[in-house]
């Protein structure tokens, strides 16, 4: 994983309309975000809904720390949309690139990947 070393923390702007991570920075934030989830999100679960309110807020607290956005209701509900698709994503590319080309349980146990 990749750190970044900043001093200040990375402005980013959620538009109210549009409730997506827009801007200079976007990318930024959203390979961040990607990187976070990969880590802190468990894949044990059917689907992004059924993960622990604690670990979503665990999530976003991480990205408040490391970004500047302020601490409004489209920011957050923003925030947890592009979590929400990022994990699943994330979950699909592991089902495809990796599940589905083995054929049994026992094989898929033996290639997790990492």
């Amino acid at each position: 994983m990749r750190k970044y070393h900043c001093t200040k923390k990375v402005e980013v702007k959620i538009p109210t309309d549009l409730r997506r991570i827009v801007g200079q920075r976007s990318q930024k934030l959203i390979t961040r975000i990607g990187c976070i989830v990969r880590l802190y999100s468990p894949l044990n679960v059917e689907k992004w809904t059924h993960i622990p309110v604690d670990i979503i807020d665990k999530i976003v607290d991480i990205i408040y720390s490391e970004f500047s956005l302020p601490n409004e209701n489209h920011i957050i509900d923003g925030l947890i949309s592009s979590l929400h698709r990022i994990y699943n994503v994330w979950r699909a590319r592991l089902h495809s690139d990796h599940y589905l080309k083995l054929n049994t349980d026992a094989q898929r146990r033996d290639h997790c990947p990492t």
